[in-house]
């Protein structure tokens, strides 16, 4: 079976694809090992091919000429919802770092358009839960790590005792501080921290490295009223870790 990851929606060149093409690769991997064909598109979509469509849906005029092209060519198309949703939108929407409001459309217009594609694909069993009362034809779709493993002998010396990657937030930060005013040796990696961002190479090696992986949520618990699991953890950063 042919595969097409459609990344049109997240506005992307072939020159700047950012954390997005980790994402694709790991699609493009799983569906390979699986014994399908896979192509990328930044901007087109397969006629005889499944076209699969990572969530990020705050274009509404894209959002309709993706139906419209889905509904003229007859296409096949899948929504991959991989983030977590809780009473109708993604948790932290409101406070996050990457523009708020972009955020909570991510969940919104997500949501309103999961009736008119074929299927969606979920990388939470909640998020799965969710979907599955508006749309039948919905599964979870498990996360896991598919390279092999590196030889013991050839994995260096584990001396870093914790590592995070991802955005600082003042709640990340003081967790941070006081595990490491416990005289725990944590490396921080990604925005607002002092090493900022760092390329893949040099993240594999800290983690081959690091001891335990740290998952940590975007902002304290806020009670039942908000309604949202601070042990939930992000997808990729997990697949990473392991």
């Amino acid at each position: 079976m042919l595969f097409n990851i459609y990344l049109g929606n997240h506005k992307l060149t072939a020159n700047n694809l950012g954390g997005i093409a980790k994402l694709a690769e790991y699609m493009e991997m799983v569906l390979s090992l699986s014994g399908h064909q896979v192509v990328v598109s930044i901007h087109d979509f397969v006629p005889d091919a499944i076209n699969l469509i990572f969530e990020n849906f705050s274009d509404a005029a894209l959002n309709d000429k993706i139906i419209a092209l889905k509904h003229q060519h007859k296409l096949k198309m899948g929504i991959v919802a991989t983030e977590l949703v809780v009473q109708g939108k993604i948790p932290y929407a409101g406070s996050g770092l990457y523009a708020p409001a972009y955020m909570e459309e991510r969940g919104y217009r997500g949501e309103q358009l999961i009736g008119k594609f074929d299927f969606v694909w979920c990388f939470l069993k909640r998020t799965s839960e969710n979907y599955s009362k508006r749309l039948q034809n919905c599964h979870f779709f498990p996360v896991g790590a598919i390279h092999e493993q590196m030889a013991e002998y050839l994995i260096p010396p584990r001396s870093i005792d914790a590592v995070f990657f991802g955005s600082a937030t003042p709640f990340r930060t003081s967790i941070i501080e006081s595990i490491r005013n416990l005289g725990i040796n944590v490396v921080p990696i990604g925005l607002g921290f002092p090493f900022g961002f760092m390329d893949e190479y040099f993240l594999k090696n800290i983690l081959r490295r690091t001891k335990v992986g740290l998952s940590l949520s975007f902002e304290k618990y806020d009670g039942p009223e908000q309604g949202v699991d601070p042990r939930f953890a992000s997808c990729f950063r997990v697949k990473q870790m392991l």
